[in-house]
């Protein structure tokens, strides 16, 4: 069974997860309704209304990336890094890839 999950962590908090339904594949639609309209969105209007405090950093998964999600995003006035502007494959800014979902992925696959 496949299951998806979204996290987001900060440097003083840690947002809901987002379980996405089963078999659903993650588009442009999904990712905005889902995870930044239900989560993110909702977040940042308590914690940065502003929106000065936080910047939104993603990997390079299309949905991601879509043309109608960039334009949610700025609709939403999420500040957020652009490709290439930090380092590839660094544990520093991706501690879920490189320690949150292996150790779950440890943990789920030990049970």
């Amino acid at each position: 069974m496949q299951i998806s999950v979204f996290a987001a962590v900060t440097y003083e908090a840690k947002l809901p997860l987002v379980f996405l339904p089963r078999a659903t594949r993650i588009n442009s639609a999904i990712y905005c309704e889902h995870v930044l309209d239900n989560c993110i969105v909702p977040w940042l209007n308590v914690h940065d209304r502003d929106r000065t405090r936080f910047v939104y950093q993603e990997d390079g998964a299309p949905a991601h990336w879509a043309r109608n999600t960039e334009r949610h995003k700025d609709a939403q006035r999420i500040v957020r890094l652009q490709r290439g502007e930090w380092p590839a494959m660094s544990p520093d800014l991706a501690v879920l890839d490189y320690f949150v979902w292996p150790w779950l992925q440890a943990r789920v696959c030990y049970l």
